[in-house]
């Protein structure tokens, strides 16, 4: 039997999920979860496995992504997974937000600048080619996007951008000498979780889940207000 991987995002607004077997899904939904992730994933699932007649303990995996992204999102999906995961004693694959979304927009090998935006006037940042990290994850203002992307030496004229990041980058990236192809992408595919997190628990086996960890990127409001009241 082929293997069956349970793909979440809860990164953003929006709550995903796909249920996927050789690379295609056999299920996908997602739901707007500005706060809620915990409940909309949990009705998500069991809507999933009712229409699918599949199991939890036929699923082979679970992938998710793990930042950047919301905090508390990151949180809520992380947590559910885990519970999931231990559950159903399955492996957990944590996959990078910005690798999942450059890869959902990629086509024809060009080059993906992926950008979450990441509030106060600051954008994740994550650029690449061919599946390689040009610019590795960051959190940036989108004024030093240029400048970022032209130390990268980037071996191509045009890249396609990705992420509800683009509006606040396009008036800056529109002065660079390269064409800039923008997408209709806001978030990472479910299936496309579920094909990087299958490679990665290929390649690296799966994650300890009492290490798995959000990637933030920058410290969060809670750890901003307990440094101000120090």
């Amino acid at each position: 039997m082929s293997p069956i991987y349970l793909a979440l995002d809860t990164s953003g607004t929006r709550t995903a999920l796909a249920l996927v077997k050789d690379d295609k899904p056999i299920f996908e939904t997602s739901a707007t979860a500005p706060y809620g992730h915990n409940e909309k994933l949990l009705d998500l699932l069991k809507e999933a496995l009712d229409q699918t007649g599949i199991t939890l303990n036929q699923i082979t995996a679970i992938c998710l992504t793990i930042g950047p992204g919301m905090f508390t999102s990151l949180r809520v999906g992380l947590s559910v997974a885990k519970g999931l995961a231990l559950t159903g004693k399955l492996p957990l694959k944590g996959v990078n937000t910005l690798y999942a979304l450059a890869a959902t927009a990629e086509e024809h090998s060009q080059p993906v600048l992926a950008l979450i935006d990441a509030r106060r006037g600051e954008l994740y940042t994550g650029l690449y080619y061919q599946g390689t990290p040009i610019i590795k994850p960051s959190v940036l203002p989108p004024e030093q996007l240029p400048t970022i992307i032209t130390q990268s030496r980037l071996p191509a004229t045009v890249v396609r951008v990705a992420g509800d990041g683009t509006r606040l980058a396009l008036p800056f990236l529109n002065n660079m000498h390269l064409a800039v192809e923008t997408t209709d992408i806001i978030y990472p595919a479910p299936v496309t979780i579920a094909r990087i997190g299958a490679k990665l628990l290929a390649f690296e086996g799966a994650d300890e889940i009492d290490h798995l960890e959000p990637i933030y990127l920058r410290r969060t409001d809670a750890e901003l207000k307990r440094q101000q009241l120090s």
